[in-house]
């Protein structure tokens, strides 16, 4: 599928889709101040995915000691949120 990054799989896609809806939905909570917890195990598969594919990972800066962190700490580290 044409994407404006460049070309991409379905599976690509979608996890650019799962990845952007689980930060900003976290992003969200904690501007308004309520609770939310990214499922470890959805985190494990983004992990994963942005591990393989640096375009779904692109265009974060990593907190300091983020790789130390795992589940969802990590990828909230990983993609500069505290």
């Amino acid at each position: 599928v044409h994407h404006r990054m460049g070309d991409r799989s379905g599976r690509q896609l979608l996890t650019m889709r799962i990845t952007e809806h689980a930060l900003h939905g976290w992003d969200l909570a904690k501007a308004i101040g309520i609770g939310y917890q990214i499922h470890d195990g959805v985190a494990a598969v983004l992990l994963d995915e942005m591990a393989s594919d640096p375009l779904i990972a692109g265009g974060f800066t990593p907190l300091a000691g983020a790789s130390e962190l795992v589940g969802s700490e990590k990828l909230l580290a990983l993609t500069g949120r505290r």
